[in-house]
């Protein structure tokens, strides 16, 4: 069948006009392309389109002339060459990999046509063996491919078509994690979206992470954390949300799976990685008594419930000003000074340094950032985002914070 087939094709319309060349039996020039994009793993009748594409051509190599010269060229390899003899070429073909990043087939013709313009022979031919998918045929590339085939008359292009008319499959099409960092002791959200081709079906989808102990990427060093069935209909689109619970601080690796066995493997597993943190150290500046000018802030950013819970994302310091001399600020991420009086000159260089190391601050001035020519010192120009210029009282405490979007960090 797959030989009458073949003859059907060659049969077929090509680029290549009649009477060009020499005789049948003359050597001919011939590169045999191969699209290697993972799709041509998909499997139908116990082979994937790519064993199919290395069997047709293994019989096509028995039928070129004598003498030809044979160039095997595939969509993941940059260079192009011919092979040193037949048998060369049947070793390429048997040994031909998925290539994960290929380029477009437009690309790869070209590309064979340049090797085949390097051989002395008059006959030149070009096989071209794809399941004929629309993503490897990028619109903004044919027209070249087209013109530079067009252009040399001698070069006939035949395509040997090894797809499935009637396609199944089922694919993790999306992956979305809920954040990439998180702190404390708070879950890994992910939603995975599962797509259908074809009938209704049910598929059973299970999140793998890399075992803390493991120092190898072998797929037997995960463990399985979660899985979920779900309910395809025909070509449907279904989500399913996991929440990872429990992981120590740290980078964790892991994929999410489909168990059931698909036509197209490529489709049925999706990587992430995620960064368990502990709850980031803020330290607050604040007057005395410390705990009650700091009491909305410091709840605000670690509430009681979460500190409880261990889930708490920031885990607070509060210190006074009198203290404040005393304090390493090596361990904290950032620093709060919630309505700072004027410090001495040798703790505004220290908190500048911390912020040149890359720590955060945040001045909440208050009251006591009076005068406000006391806030335009040297360190303090070169800390401060703006330079202070008057301070505005409402003694009747009708002047309040009422912000229109409270997306800003700072709220």
């Amino acid at each position: 069948a797959l030989l009458f087939f073949l003859c059907l094709l060659l049969a077929g319309p090509s680029l290549r006009p009649e009477g060009a060349g020499a005789g049948e039996e003359s050597p001919v020039a011939a590169a045999l392309v191969f699209d290697t994009a993972p799709r041509m793993t998909y499997r139908h009748r116990n082979q994937t389109r790519l064993e199919a594409a290395q069997e047709i051509a293994e019989w096509l190599l028995t039928q070129l002339p004598p003498d030809s010269e044979i160039g095997v060229v595939d969509s993941g390899t940059s260079s192009a060459a011919f092979a040193v003899d037949r048998a060369a070429a049947r070793k390429q073909i048997g040994r031909l990999p998925i290539s994960l990043r290929p380029a477009s087939l437009p690309e790869t013709i070209v590309k064979a046509h340049e090797l085949l313009k390097t051989s002395p022979l008059e006959r030149r031919e070009i096989y071209v063996f794809t399941d004929l998918a629309a993503t490897a045929w990028p619109e903004e590339q044919i027209a070249q491919a087209k013109r530079v085939l067009e252009d040399e008359s001698r070069t006939g292009v035949y395509f040997v078509d090894v797809g499935v008319p009637q396609q199944e499959d089922a694919a993790i099409s999306d992956l979305r994690l809920g954040r990439e960092v998180t702190a404390g002791g708070n879950p890994v959200e992910l939603e995975v979206e599962c797509r259908r081709f074809g009938k209704p079906t049910s598929l059973t989808v299970a999140v793998f992470l890399r075992s803390a102990e493991s120092r190898t990427d072998a797929t037997d060093s995960y463990v399985k954390r979660s899985q979920r069935t779900i309910e395809l209909e025909t070509d449907g689109v279904a989500r399913l949300p996991f929440s990872l619970g429990n992981l120590s601080p740290g980078i964790h690796q892991g994929f999410v799976a489909m168990e059931e066995e698909t036509p197209l493997p490529a489709n049925d597993r999706a990587y992430f990685t995620v960064e368990v943190r502990g709850a980031v150290p803020i330290l607050i500046a604040a007057p005395q008594p410390p705990n009650r000018h700091a009491l909305y802030l410091s709840q605000a950013l670690a509430p009681e419930a979460f500190r409880r819970a261990g889930t708490a994302t920031f885990d607070c310091s509060i210190v006074t000003y009198e203290e404040l001399a005393a304090t390493d600020f090596t361990n904290c991420a950032a620093m709060v000074l919630l309505d700072p009086p004027p410090l001495p000159e040798p703790i505004w260089n220290r908190i500048e340094d911390a912020v040149r190391s890359g720590k955060g601050l945040a001045l909440f001035l208050g009251r006591r950032a009076s005068p406000a020519e006391g806030w335009n010192t040297a360190s303090l120009r070169r800390i401060l985002p703006g330079r202070p210029v008057i301070q505005a009282r409402a003694p009747a405490g009708d002047v309040y914070l009422a912000p229109r979007d409270y997306s800003h960090y700072a709220l």
